[in-house]
């Protein structure tokens, strides 16, 4: 090549033609560039768990040391696996980096290099030897473009925990999970590398798979990818909940928007942690279903009876037991509670019982606009009733908590801004049975769609699977104004419950929505599927959870939103007119569902119109 560049070079100066520009950029691509990915530049953080990860130190087998600040491309995550991290505990003869190399690799996505740390007290030489052989093996199995770029991308740390030092040494030693520093450089804890194929009956759960760590760096990706979606929209941010410690009920007041007719989309971004550090053993255990809720509306005055005399709550005062008339400490609320085979004569002296507070009721309107009852309830002095309560169990977005992890959950719920379209101040609660901190912001966007929300009509909703199950389900009639633009079936469906053929989680059904002599089948596609809820990380489900996360259900998965589902009826409808609404649901191959254990269907469905 050298020789003809020569020749060429002659030839322009023989023929007094003009160079080429010199000004072409000859720059060879960024890593990122190559990739087609996006690229962040390191920033110092401090290595802090869902922080920015500080600069770190990695001695590696190859002579180098690998440093963030020197080596991070800005698109890549870095997946450090200790040999024996703590959450292999329930097998702790089993070597996580023994076997599984060749479907890490091929499970893995393009962007991410893993790290591997000898732990404390191992022979590390022999301990890498082993280590590097078997990756070798796995590698040479790959076409050669392959091979060569994963050379790259799998790392032998030659230092164990306690010797790296730095917070990230001092994190593979406690907690000791290991370490996923995403692209976005955030630190994460890796999770559990428990495989459903590999059941042991012997310590009754799931020996580890090294490949599972391929799920972290799916869900990097995803994570970015979201992340950089959200920065770039346009969006007004109204927060709900501010790193709120929540268990069973939790208010908020919201000011919404005052030029809320601008937007046309709307999206739930809800992250809850863990009260306390670290994931397992300080996270909620199971999977269970929280809700966010916009409570009623007051028609009645809130203070209509602020001035109005009443009969306050008196709490109950105990009595004292009483032995031939002297008094023991013993208290009672009656002489049951003293009587004992010593012979004296018990009494219970100065009992009193607690006394209701007086309560009035109120007029409420529902979100829907359903007419509902709220309560005055006399305050504590007796001068007067509190502020009127409304009823609050409008659901508006639907949840599944993870296995002992944390979670941040971006979905649109853009058919709710119909019962936010008036603006002011709403009251929302979120109903969750765990303990969690939460941040949940309302997004407010203008995507050009050209038609916005205007109003919601309740359909049918969720009831107990049983032989009669559908006989529950009646028709209902809506008006479909003559001003509808558009028209959506909008539903919230997710199943739940076990009885003898687990249909409520596991089993596949059908929910069949009929309007205008067309139907709408809603069924998921992942129900029946072993590693369904695994298969939708790059969507979003929180990987690697300490529970049997991996399995399809019905219309859910661990650790994701259960999803609002569109479908556009304007054909099926005609405006000025009612429409007539019908729906069944029903168990495989068509057949009615038994129930039992708490077997059910959470079904919410709406008709709503747009203009």
């Amino acid at each position: 090549m050298r020789p003809a560049l020569v020749l060429f070079l002659g030839s322009v100066a023989c023929t007094g033609a003009e160079p080429e520009d010199s000004a072409v950029d000859t720059t060879p691509p960024t890593r990122c560039e190559q990739l087609g990915r996006a690229e962040r530049a390191f920033v110092a953080g401090s290595g802090a768990l869902n922080e920015p990860a500080g600069e770190v130190r990695l001695p590696l087998r190859s002579g180098e040391t690998w440093t963030m600040a020197s080596n991070w491309s800005g698109c890549d995550s870095w997946v450090i696996i200790p040999s024996r991290p703590r959450q292999n505990g329930s097998f702790p003869n089993e070597d996580v980096w023994k076997a599984d190399h060749l479907e890490l690799i091929q499970n893995s996505p393009d962007n991410v290099h893993y790290f591997f740390v000898p732990a404390n007290g191992e022979d590390i030489e022999s301990r890498l030897n082993d280590a590097e052989f078997a990756f070798n093996a796995a590698l040479v199995q790959l076409p050669q473009d392959e091979f060569d770029d994963w050379r790259e991308r799998v790392h032998f740390v030659t230092e164990t925990p306690a010797s790296l030092g730095g917070w990230l040494g001092d994190a593979l030693v406690n907690p000791g999970w290991g370490i996923v520093i995403g692209p976005d450089q955030v630190v994460r804890y890796l999770g559990s590398f428990a495989d459903p194929s590999r059941y042991s009956s012997s310590v009754g759960w799931f020996e580890p798979n090294l490949a599972k760590a391929a799920n972290e760096a799916h869900y990097g990706n995803f994570r970015v990818e979201r992340d950089a979606r959200l920065a770039a929209e346009e969006a007004e941010i109204v927060p709900v909940f501010e790193g709120a410690a929540v268990q069973g009920s939790g208010y908020a007041e919201v000011t919404l928007p005052a030029n809320i007719a601008d937007y046309d989309t709307l999206e739930f971004d809800l992250t809850m942690n863990c009260q306390g550090e670290g994931e397992f053993g300080t996270c909620p255990a199971w999977d269970y279903l929280v809700y966010l809720h916009q409570c009623d509306d007051e028609v009645d005055a809130a203070d209509a009876y602020a001035t109005t005399s009443c009969q306050p709550y008196v709490p109950e005062v105990m009595g004292l037991c009483h032995a031939d008339g002297t008094a023991t400490e013993t208290e009672c609320r009656d002489v049951g509670a003293c009587e004992d085979e010593s012979g004296a004569v018990w009494t219970c002296e100065g009992h009193e019982p607690a006394i209701a507070a007086d309560t009035l009721s109120g007029s409420c309107a529902s979100p829907l606009g359903e007419g509902t009852q709220g309560t005055y309830t006399c305050n504590a002095d007796g001068t007067g009733y509190d502020a009127l309560v409304c009823p609050c169990n409008t659901e508006i977005g639907r949840w599944i908590t993870t296995y002992h992890r944390e979670g941040r959950y971006v979905h649109e719920a853009t058919p709710f801004l119909a019962l936010m379209q008036d603006g002011g101040t709403r009251r929302y609660r979120f109903a969750t049975s765990q303990p969690y901190d939460l941040d949940l912001d309302f997004r407010f966007s203008n995507r050009g769609i050209g038609v916005r929300p205007t109003s919601m009509s309740r359909l049918h909703r969720g009831a107990y699977y049983s032989p009669t199950v559908n006989e529950s389900y009646q028709p209902i009639d809506v008006d479909v104004p003559s001003s509808a633009a558009r028209v959506e079936l909008a539903t919230v469906v997710s199943g739940h419950g076990g009885g003898q053929l687990n249909c409520g989680e596991f089993c596949r059904t059908t929910n069949h929505f009929t309007v205008g002599g067309e139907e709408v089948v809603i069924e998921d596609p992942w129900v029946d599927v072993a590693n369904g809820c695994e298969q939708q990380v790059s969507e979003g489900t929180v990987p690697n959870q300490y529970g049997t996360w991996w399995y399809g259900r019905n219309g859910w998965c661990p650790g994701k939103e259960v999803p609002v589902q569109r479908f556009d009826i304007t054909a099926s409808v005609s405006p000025g007119s009612a429409a007539t609404f019908e729906h069944a649901t029903f168990g495989p191959g068509g057949m009615n569902l038994n129930g039992g254990s708490g077997e059910r269907i959470e079904v919410e469905s709406w008709m709503v119109v747009y203009e």
